[in-house]
């Protein structure tokens, strides 16, 4: 929704496994830890073109609405830094790497 400018950030799923481990071997009992891709950001419309490439499709087409739903937010991105430093966890696949290696196991099931 919106004109695609939002910008979200998106943690692939080994990534994700890391993080919670990592919370498992060397979190602190009740420490809220915030996992994510914190450094990959893009917008919804650089998504929806890059994941069209990436699967070899054509660029989409995008229809604008007229405003955002009620509590949207035009950003979503994860503060990462107390994982870094207490887990020392940071995501190392990004959105391209990911969505790529996700199309390769998809043909495969």
């Amino acid at each position: 929704h919106g004109d695609g400018s939002a910008q979200r950030a998106f943690c692939y799923i080994s990534d994700t496994v890391q993080a919670i481990v990592r919370c498992l071997l060397f979190g602190r009992p009740g420490e809220p830890y915030n996992v994510g891709n914190s450094w990959d950001e893009r917008t919804v419309r650089d998504l929806a073109v890059a994941a069209s490439r990436l699967a070899g499709l054509a660029e989409p087409e995008f229809v604008t609405a007229p405003h955002y739903q009620k509590g949207s937010l035009s950003r979503c991105l994860p503060n990462t830094m107390l994982a870094e430093s207490t887990l020392n966890f940071k995501a190392t696949v990004g959105f391209e790497d990911g969505f790529t290696r996700t199309l390769s196991w998809h043909k495969t099931v």
